[in-house]
């Protein structure tokens, strides 16, 4: 997955249409004909600009490739003609440039064709999110303290911003709730010696009976456990709108921001007894 810059293929054709700036010398008439000098700049721009699309761009071209590569030799054999120029005030002449405006027209068909075709989709806004954070740092969107005091929840959070952004709201229910296991194991951890229980379910079942931890923070996981149901132990449920990740990362985010203070809090007491 890459973050494309919308402009590029704007910018592209913007500089591969100067081929069309280009007017050749016809018979004797030359008064309006480009020199040779000025073609060659514009063809060693089109040059750079075709080669980087053509070897170096996120767009792999398949059908267009061919094309491209054949105006590329097209465009190099006038390069080569321009720069053997008598003088600075030679006309290029239609027959030298007639394989390149040929070569061109074909490639520029081809091209449009294949790019109304590509699998380009845009990410559009969920809420007042920031669309390129949501899927490149989608951290961002829990506690700053969170990756120093539950590192193994950062790959799940950074999954579940990107499935929010990407609109797959079971699969964002699925990492959050393991978000949210993570940073409870780590509280459990904080709060007792005893072994951690294997599941959220086991874990807030005993901070229930032995009176364990915050009530905000049990009563909020309760909450959590009778209104959004977990995929990861409840296969058959799933989440039916991204509006619906959206209300589940909003419960799991509030959790984890009380739950990681708490944490961070009993450690600091926890080295001052030390």
């Amino acid at each position: 997955m890459r973050l494309i810059d919308a402009s590029y293929l704007y910018q592209t054709g913007i500089k591969l249409n100067e081929l069309r700036s280009i007017r050749p010398q016809f018979f004797n008439a030359s008064e309006h004909a480009t020199t040779k000098l000025h073609a060659l700049g514009t063809l060693q721009r089109v040059t750079e600009h075709l080669h980087a699309l053509l070897f170096n761009s996120v767009f792999q071209l398949k059908i267009a490739e061919t094309l491209g590569k054949n105006l590329l030799t097209a465009i190099e054999g006038v390069i080569l003609i321009c720069q053997d120029r008598e003088t600075d005030e030679d006309k290029l002449l239609f027959h030298e440039y007639q394989n390149v405006s040929a070569v061109f027209s074909e490639f520029e068909t081809v091209f449009k064709a294949e790019l109304g075709r590509a699998s380009i989709f845009l990410v559009t806004p969920k809420n007042a999110m920031d669309t390129t954070a949501l899927v490149e740092a989608g951290y961002l969107a829990f506690p700053h303290d969170l990756g120093n005091v539950v590192p193994e929840a950062i790959n799940d959070v950074n999954q579940a911003m990107s499935c929010i952004a990407f609109e797959l709201p079971t699969a964002a229910a699925f990492h959050l709730h393991r978000v949210n296991e993570a940073v409870l194991k780590r509280y459990w951890s904080a709060l007792t010696d005893e072994k951690i229980p294997h599941s959220m379910g086991n874990i807030l079942e005993k901070m229930n009976k032995k009176e364990l931890g915050e009530e905000r923070i049990r009563s909020a996981l309760r909450d959590l456990v009778r209104l959004h149901r977990n995929p990861t132990i409840h296969p058959e449920q799933s989440l039916e709108t991204v509006e619906d990740a959206i209300n589940l990362y909003g419960a799991v985010r509030s959790i984890v921001g009380f739950t990681v203070k708490e944490i961070v809090k009993a450690k600091a007491q926890e080295a001052i007894f030390n």
